[in-house]
């Protein structure tokens, strides 16, 4: 399910075409913190969790989803060159 949704509008949206996915797992956390600014970096909705699968493509380079958990939206393509 992992390397399907990879495979997804998300992924063609930004120009990349079919990756050959080598590894990929789900992870369940919560969004990134910025101590500096007392402020959620992800300030969607209800932000206090976040998935996101976290991938290789077949060469080694990193390919990494980010979901808010409470509205479904992709915060954003991390990573991959």
């Amino acid at each position: 399910a992992a390397e399907a949704f990879l495979r997804s509008e998300v992924i063609s949206g930004k120009g990349y075409k079919n990756p050959k996915i080598a590894s990929a797992e789900l992870v369940i956390g919560q969004p990134c913190y910025d101590p500096h600014t007392d402020s959620l970096i992800v300030p969607l909705r209800d932000p206090q969790l976040i998935w996101y699968v976290r991938a290789r493509d077949a060469t080694g380079r990193p390919l990494d989803v980010e979901v808010d958990a409470a509205s479904g939206i992709v915060i954003g393509l991390v990573e991959y060159r």
